[in-house]
């Protein structure tokens, strides 16, 4: 976002010839991955999801369906963001998305809350190793979470009362709070 918001003054203030030369390629959504991959010198797959917050949680998905259907051995997955710039400063609160409790910042993001108003913006980045189960155990390295939700369920052929975490994308919305909790209740009923 930033990059776009300040090539668009340059294209409006100046002209669109005076843009950078690097705009496309820094807008490329597929430029990180390239990145991380060329830098670490890792080979196979490398592919980019952009689904808005889901985007990490959605990349982590395709990178087990690589691994489930044997197009790889180990995948690297994640998301990051960096959005704090006008435009989404600008375009969050008109959504009526962003906690305005000001007044108490250390409670502003209060997921599943009865009194939630929103979400907190930050910045961040999060990436996993992931390797199929088989594969973990046949090296000796310690299992530290399995990805599931329904059909993730039927596919890993384990009941829902086995999973002892599920990772919620939280937003402190109440339409969004709610879909996950009514999601979570229909997926593993009482175990929810």
């Amino acid at each position: 976002m930033d990059t776009w918001e300040k090539q668009s003054r340059v294209a409006v203030t100046k002209h669109p010839l005076r843009m950078s030369p690097f705009f496309i390629p820094m807008m490329i959504s597929n430029m990180a991955s390239a990145q991380v991959a060329m830098r670490h010198g890792l080979m196979g797959p490398s592919s980019t999801v952009v689904t808005a917050c889901s985007t990490g949680s959605d990349a982590i998905g395709s990178a087990f369906r690589m691994l489930q259907h044997g197009k790889a051995e180990v995948m690297v997955a994640g998301g990051a963001e960096a959005i704090l710039t006008p435009m989404a400063l600008g375009g969050f609160p008109v959504m009526k998305a962003l906690s305005t409790r000001n007044d108490e910042p250390e409670a502003a993001s209060r997921p599943f809350s009865a009194t939630r108003d929103g979400f907190v913006m930050g910045e961040g980045a999060g990436v996993l190793v992931l390797e199929t189960l088989e594969d973990a155990r046949a090296r000796g390295a310690p299992v530290l979470a399995e990805l599931a939700m329904e059909a993730a369920l039927r596919g890993a052929r384990i009941d829902p009362d086995e999973v002892g975490y599920v990772n919620a994308h939280a937003t402190s919305t109440p339409v969004g709070d709610l879909s996950e909790v009514l999601a979570f209740k229909r997926v593993f009923g009482a175990h929810a």
